[in-house]
């Protein structure tokens, strides 16, 4: 009995999807050819050879040698867009690699903060005003204290703004790499006059959106005050007068154990006021050997003796004028 016509094709059917679903290496020759161009067909891709079928032979190339598949281009690695001061402060070297080295884009994160908030407040122009991280201190300043040294400064008597925004950006890069978590206070910023304090405490304001939190300590407030503001606040960065800091630290409202960076700002105008033994008390109180910034124009014998015992052996003389040295204490 004969076929019908739907058998048929059924079993021609079977017998292509056999060969279209088949393992290519069981296949024939010829089918594994045909399979293979159908499928460059549908990917609009065609061999050397067939693309002969789609071009006419000229006088000057006859057997179209002159159609080449042309070569894939190397891909353009993309350049980082990173800011000129991170690349920078990146390449500069750090001698002790255990020393904490505070993070270049944490720094820059904060000085694009307080820029922002300088603009903003008025402090300084947007178009006219040379932005804070463009400064030739301030990176030496960064260098100085990613290998672990004490700094001194010798400019002037006290610290400028542009200082106070590279020392605390520098401080909260190394508070976020080593004692993030911790409870107590990291940096100590020793001024002379409540005037200074709120100074300081006026740049550090802007760096609470990044996490840090600061607490300005000095006369004008009750102690009772200042006393609950630490305890529901527990500041990354104190700034503090030293007879506040020291009616502080007798009734035990604050705990120093954790300062890694103590800057005492404005040497000279402590020994006008008899400070030194209140700063040598506080020191006694911050307990291991943290990094000591100071600022200091002065060569007075007893403003130089208070400055070795708060200065390690190895430090760095830093100013706005000169560039930076090493000296021993």
């Amino acid at each position: 009995m004969a076929k019908g016509d739907d058998a048929v094709r059924k079993k021609k059917n079977k017998v292509l999807r056999k060969r279209l679903n088949a393992d290519p290496s069981t296949l024939s020759t010829r089918i594994a050819g045909i399979i293979a161009a159908k499928q460059r067909r549908k990917q609009g891709k065609r061999r050397q050879c067939e693309g002969m079928c789609f071009t006419l032979p000229t006088p000057e190339d006859p057997f179209n040698e002159g159609i080449r598949k042309k070569e894939p281009k190397a891909k353009k690695k993309k350049k980082l867009k990173a800011k000129k001061l991170i690349s920078d402060m990146n390449s500069e070297k750090v001698e002790d690699k255990q020393k904490v080295k505070a993070s270049p884009k944490t720094v820059v994160e904060c000085l694009n903060a307080i820029q922002e908030a300088f603009v903003k407040d008025g402090t300084i122009s947007g178009n006219k005003g040379k932005p804070v991280m463009v400064n030739t201190w301030g990176m030496k300043f960064w260098k100085s204290c990613s290998e672990g040294s004490d700094v001194l400064e010798t400019s002037g008597g006290s610290s400028t703004v542009e200082q106070i925004a590279w020392i605390v950006s520098t401080a909260a890069a190394m508070f976020t790499k080593k004692v993030k978590g911790n409870a107590n206070p990291f940096l100590l910023f020793l001024v002379p006059s409540k005037e200074k304090a709120i100074k300081i405490r006026s740049v550090c304001k802007h760096l609470k959106g990044l996490g840090v939190q600061t607490v300005s300590i000095h006369s004008g407030k009750s102690l009772e005050d200042q006393i609950d503001g630490l305890k529901s606040c527990e500041p990354d960065f104190l700034v503090s007068t030293p007879d506040r800091l020291l009616e502080l630290i007798a009734v035990k409202a604050v705990d120093l154990s954790a300062i890694s960076l103590l800057v005492v700002d404005g040497l000279e105008s402590f020994a006008k006021d008899g400070s030194f033994e209140k700063i040598k008390s506080i020191r006694e109180a911050v307990t291991g050997v943290p990094q000591t910034v100071i600022f200091n124009n002065s060569s007075d014998r007893i403003t130089s003796s208070t400055q070795r015992k708060l200065l390690r052996k190895q430090f760095c003389t830093l100013s706005l004028y000169d560039s930076v040295t090493s000296q021993n204490a």
